[in-house]
């Protein structure tokens, strides 16, 4: 995948947000936790358009219970393009805990950018990135990408932040786009399990979880949510986190959903990874 351009147009910006019922259900047994259990999600009827997945139009701020708590992140990118160079910028993201509880699980959307001679490009929506044009758009609920780009820094500063095969997700914020190249905690769960599964220096998530975790992910689609669960799984085997016993902090409001009735493309069970780079 092509670098980012050595400027972007930081001017025009937008994002989107979107969380599946179907991937808060099946977080892993392991990660359950009966005194924070996974918040429910309210849907409403189905969309017109009715196939776009469930959006969740904020993060869940009173699931951050410590500050230092490691959280997972996993992007589902579209791509821009100007002057014939090409980069990833964030489509759909999801962070999670090390519960597997969804933090943040939204779409993201780019202002009109033609006058500024910039193309989005999607990848063939055979291909699974879960990623469509329906997806992001205002009107089914994707948020502005500097609203996004805002609530992650919010979120990921000051704590470990882990991603598998990871490159490209650090080049993926557009407006905030040194953000995790300066972070100091960035953890990549594919250089901790290099050479362990199949000696393969850069092992892709899904060889990881078969070969760790012994479990399947990605079986039709990729979700962010489902990679985002996975990695930290695989992280949590290398570098336990004891959860403090405290009660649970009612931080900045509650996350708030829209239900999206449709196919869920990318609500697979499991945990599961991004596209953009051939290690997820």
């Amino acid at each position: 995948m092509a670098s980012a351009p050595s400027s972007s147009p930081n001017s025009s910006s937008g994002s989107t947000a979107a969380t599946s019922t179907a991937d808060q259900a099946t977080a892993p047994a392991t990660l359950t936790d009966q005194s924070h259990p996974a918040p429910v999600f309210k849907q409403s009827a189905p969309r017109n358009p009715p196939f776009c997945i469930a959006t969740q139009i904020k993060p869940h701020w009173n699931l951050l219970v410590d500050p230092h708590e490691p959280l997972a992140m996993d992007i589902e990118f579209q791509d821009w393009k100007k002057d014939g160079r090409r980069s990833n910028r964030l489509g759909r993201v999801a962070v999670t805990n090390t519960l597997g509880q969804v933090i943040l699980d939204t779409f993201v959307y780019y202002k009109n950018e033609k006058h500024l001679g910039i193309e989005k490009v999607l990848p063939a929506e055979w291909r699974g990135f879960g990623v469509t044009h329906e997806d992001l758009k205002k009107d089914n609920d994707a948020q502005p990408a500097e609203r996004v780009e805002g609530w992650l820094v919010r979120i990921l500063t000051g704590r470990p932040v882990v991603l598998h095969g990871g490159s490209n997700d650090k080049k993926a914020f557009y407006i905030h786009e040194d953000f995790l190249f300066n972070h100091p905690q960035v953890v990549d769960t594919q250089v901790l399990y290099s050479y362990e599964v199949d000696n393969n220096r850069q092992p892709g998530l899904r060889a990881c979880a078969q070969d760790v975790l012994g479990k399947t992910i990605q079986v039709d689609n990729h979700s962010p949510v489902e990679d985002a669960q996975t990695t930290m799984e695989l992280y949590l085997l290398k570098q336990p986190y004891q959860r403090p016993a405290m009660q649970t902090a009612q931080r900045g409001g509650r996350g708030g959903s829209r239900g999206r009735g449709g196919r869920g493309r990318g609500g697979r069970g499991g945990w599961s990874r991004g596209r953009g780079n051939a290690g997820k």
